[in-house]
């Protein structure tokens, strides 16, 4: 799936990614968990018509089971790539330990105090976190309010900002309800954010927080927003979490392009031997053709199944 390029557009594409790398530099590792990373159903491509955000205003749910965990969401925005690039963006923000606030069970100042009452959800749950396992709440990106966008667009213009902002709304809107044997907690996936001026703090999911912390003892899925942002389809970026979570560096897996279609589209099935299916076949197609040209990634395709290995690389 490799497509020869001629020595101007590998040049150009060479420029591309320079640029890119330096838009990203120091925030280019996101340590992902890996039951929100395959979540079917969760991010969606939508169409150019449906983008506008309040056309999103529609409530959703869907769940997913990985090992012993289960989690269940639910939303009042449907979530597109964008989202996904933006929530991967705060986790990476937040693992740069200069910029990050971990809220956790035992906060040692009054405002660590004061940022998990907020976090939570009823006074229950502070009980259940005083008393119960000792688990960290949220972790905390900080930054300015246009650092955000630049680093999700490469510009800090107001329409830019906007659309950011939209994202933040979306994901501070969508509900993570997790049952991990005899434990179950609720948070929003992005759980809250401030902003005060020109400087802004966002809080991600609890669940997110401990496998950004993981230090090899907790499974986590590694993805670079690097990556993710040089994408060009929405059906990559959604495809890439998705595959990283089933495939790891020095491995190789086949996926048949059912499979595929019911990652994606997952909240849209569509029936044998449509319009819609062949559309949905082909995006998918796309989607893994810009996943093929990622370094590290190989990609072929026989028939209907796709085999992906993954070498050296996030």
């Amino acid at each position: 799936m490799n497509t020869p390029k001629t020595p101007k557009l590998a040049g150009l594409l060479k420029a591309a990614r320079e640029r890119e790398n330096k838009r990203v530099a120091g925030y280019a590792e996101v340590k992902h968990d890996p039951a929100t990373a395959q979540a079917p159903g969760v991010f969606r491509p939508i169409s150019k018509m449906a983008m506008a955000h309040e056309k999103r205003h529609k409530r959703w749910a869907t769940e997913t089971t990985f090992g012993n965990t289960t989690l269940h969401f639910k939303g009042h925005y449907l979530l597109d790539s964008f989202d996904l690039t933006t929530l991967l963006a705060l986790i990476s923000i937040a693992g740069k330990g200069t910029k990050t606030v971990t809220v956790n069970h035992e906060p040692s100042t009054p405002l660590g105090h004061e940022l998990r009452t907020a976090l939570m959800t009823d006074a229950s749950q502070l009980t259940l976190f005083e008393d119960g396992p000792q688990v960290p709440v949220a972790a905390v990106a900080k930054f300015t309010k246009y650092e955000l966008t630049m680093l999700l667009t490469g510009s800090d213009g107001g329409d830019q900002y906007d659309r950011v902002m939209q994202s933040l709304e979306r994901l501070a809107s969508t509900q993570v309800y997790v049952v991990k044997g005899e434990l179950e907690y609720y948070a929003n996936i992005v759980s809250g954010w401030a902003r005060n001026s020109d400087a802004m703090a966002v809080a991600v999911h609890p669940l997110l927080t401990k496998a950004m912390q993981s230090n090899g003892d907790t499974q986590y899925v590694r993805l670079t927003l690097d990556r993710v942002l040089s994408l060009k389809s929405q059906v990559a970026k959604l495809l890439y979490p998705m595959l990283s979570a089933r495939v790891f560096n020095g491995q190789k897996q086949v996926f048949t392009m059912e499979t595929l279609v019911g990652f994606i589209y997952a909240h849209d099935p569509a029936t044998e031997n449509t319009q819609k299916l062949r559309d949905q076949r082909k995006k998918i197609t796309v989607g893994m053709d810009d996943l093929a040209q990622l370094e590290g990634w190989a990609i072929t395709l026989d028939g209907d199944r796709f085999t992906v290995s993954r070498k050296g690389s996030a």
